[in-house]
């Protein structure tokens, strides 16, 4: 399979996701932008709740795919869904962080 076709079927599998990927990347860009003249302490609270989210996330994941935890027998499917928890880990602490943190005097 050449690169073209895989490129085809990614972009295929992301068409229903477009809007709810730019959503989150409009956010992420907008916490990044209106924040960041806060150069204060950051808040000690930003890695539990972003861990807390992550943790739901990984809890929804099967349910929004429409499978189950039970579902989950070898490894790879335990990878994709630690993998799926590291991300959204990864985005709450990015998006979280400049807006808990306190104004620069």
């Amino acid at each position: 399979m050449s690169i073209q076709g895989i490129l085809t079927i990614i972009l295929y599998s992301l068409q229903p996701w477009w809007w709810f990927i730019a959503i989150l990347l409009l956010a992420l860009v907008a916490a990044q932008l209106f924040h960041r003249r806060n150069q204060g302490p950051r808040s000690s609270a930003v890695g539990w709740v972003s861990l807390v989210i992550a943790g739901a996330a990984m809890l929804m994941a099967p349910a929004i795919t429409h499978s189950k935890l039970s579902y989950l027998n070898i490894w790879p499917d335990w990878l994709g869904l630690i993998l799926v928890g590291l991300g959204v880990f990864v985005y709450c602490f990015l998006v979280l962080s400049p807006i808990w943190r306190q104004p620069a005097d």
